[in-house]
């Protein structure tokens, strides 16, 4: 896989901003981020603070998370997906794009998955071919109770090759990987920051060892500081997103299942 995608261009970035590097002391802090909704409560887009257009095109709803194109370890990625003529929040990107689109921002998982947070984040990966070679690149992985989805680092020879689905079982996690016509599998168990296991070809052809290392996180958030971003169903089927204890009004009601933690707005 590895040697066929070698000379691919690097991709365009959609979303630009500061990531700090694998051993690098920079500190990502969390981003002021705020709602747009229209006139009608429906959501339109989630925006830095310094970015808004006017103060009336802004709810007064705002949260705090982690803006970083590259994944964020213990975080997981929130995605900004076209929803006929509106948009909505989900955490995995749309299908045949995860090598593609960049997160809108990085939060905490819902309480009920937590294990999510053990594989999300970014990976460098060392992957050892048949002849002894031996690469290394890294990855941007995503779960979402139980589910996987990532990307290869998308300024690199990789980003054409993506990672449209995985399972996280207990301590085992499946990648599968496509490229163009080639299909390959990824089985390695998650130990502490450690991924360890191999990679083969779905016809067999080529396997090898697979190894990956996370890089370092922010400090996680004491649970006080922590609010459900769950979605909201308003009149005539109005749609938008915000924390559980900030509803659009009286006749809106909230989903069952969060979205995501993020940090309250302090």
């Amino acid at each position: 896989m590895f040697q066929r995608i070698r000379n691919v261009l690097v991709g365009v970035s959609l979303l630009a901003c500061a990531v700090p590097s694998q051993g690098s002391d920079v500190v990502l802090l969390p981003t002021r981020l705020v709602l747009r909704e229209d006139s009608k409560g429906a959501f339109q887009d989630v925006a830095a603070m310094e970015l808004r257009s006017t103060a009336s095109e802004v709810a007064n709803v705002a949260f705090r998370a982690h803006v970083s194109r590259k994944g964020v370890a213990g975080c997981v990625p929130v995605y900004r997906i076209p929803h006929g003529e509106r948009f909505e929040l989900r955490r995995t990107p749309p299908r045949g794009l995860e090598a593609d689109a960049d997160p809108v921002f990085h939060a905490w998982a819902a309480s009920d998955e937590k294990d999510s947070a053990r594989v999300s984040g970014h990976w460098e990966v060392r992957a050892v071919r048949a002849d002894g070679s031996r690469l290394r690149f890294g990855m941007d992985l995503g779960a979402v109770r139980g589910g996987v989805v990532g990307r290869f680092d998308p300024d690199t020879d990789y980003r054409f090759a993506r990672i449209p689905s995985g399972r996280l079982d207990g301590d085992g996690l499946t990648l599968e990987v496509h490229h163009i016509q080639d299909r390959f599998e990824i089985r390695v168990r998650v130990e502490g920051g450690s991924l360890k296991g191999r990679w083969r070809h779905e016809d067999g052809s080529e396997q090898g060892e697979w190894t990956a290392e996370r890089a370092a996180g922010p400090p996680a958030p004491q649970e006080d500081e922590l609010e459900d971003l769950v979605g909201w169903t308003g009149p005539g089927g109005t749609r938008t997103w915000r924390p559980r204890s900030r509803p659009p009004g009286p006749e809106w009601s909230a989903d069952a299942t969060s979205l995501c933690r993020v940090l309250k707005d302090r």
